[in-house]
């Protein structure tokens, strides 16, 4: 093998280890900014808002009462709400609003179909970030899938869970802020 077939193989080692590298960079921070949240609020007395989607207002009324029904029969009182980068390379967001069920709630009419928790990274962020502490082998159930929200439980905690896409990226906390206004408010006075 001549010195300049070296010189080659070298360089084309080089330059496929520099591209692994390169990849494996990228999955690792997709990876890890997906678990930190972009924002987070505590929200009191408030009120889902209608969204502004594509089906029959019908449809979307009878989401807002089944969404409303569910809170209240719970007794959430507070929502600890965040915002989640969705993707990297697009401004698409995950929506957790997280409440705490009453103490005096029972949790009978819940479907027994469990998910296992360690599928489900961001919600175990979110969880985290409530004081839940969920461990590697638990799970949560499904109560429930309204077009764009799905509702989660996990022990006595209420998830609301929505994918959602901006048209920008969210840069300061006013823009995050309004962007959450968009899916739940205080209500008015």
């Amino acid at each position: 093998m001549s010195k300049f077939d070296k010189i080659i193989i070298g360089s084309v080692i080089t330059f496929a280890g520099f591209f692994i590298l390169g990849i494996g960079v990228i999955v690792y921070n997709s990876y890890k900014c997906a678990r930190i949240p972009v924002y987070q609020t505590v929200i009191t007395d408030f009120e889902i808002q209608p969204l502004k989607i594509k089906v029959s207002k019908d449809l979307h009324a009878e989401m807002l009462v089944e969404i409303q029904k569910i809170i209240e029969q719970f007794e959430i009182k507070t929502l600890q709400c965040f915002i989640f980068q969705g993707h990297s390379q697009r401004p698409s967001y995950l929506v957790n609003m997280v409440g705490k069920i009453s103490d005096n709630k029972t949790l009978a009419n819940i479907s027994e179909q469990k998910l296992p928790l360690n599928d489900h990274t961001i919600l175990q962020a979110t969880l985290k970030l409530c004081g839940a502490n969920p461990k590697e082998d638990d799970s949560f159930f499904e109560l429930n899938v309204l077009w764009i929200h799905k509702i989660l439980i996990y022990k006595n905690y209420i998830i609301i869970s929505m994918s959602v896409s901006n048209p920008t990226y969210l840069n300061s906390d006013a823009e995050k802020q309004a962007f959450l206004e968009k899916f739940i408010r205080n209500k008015k006075r």
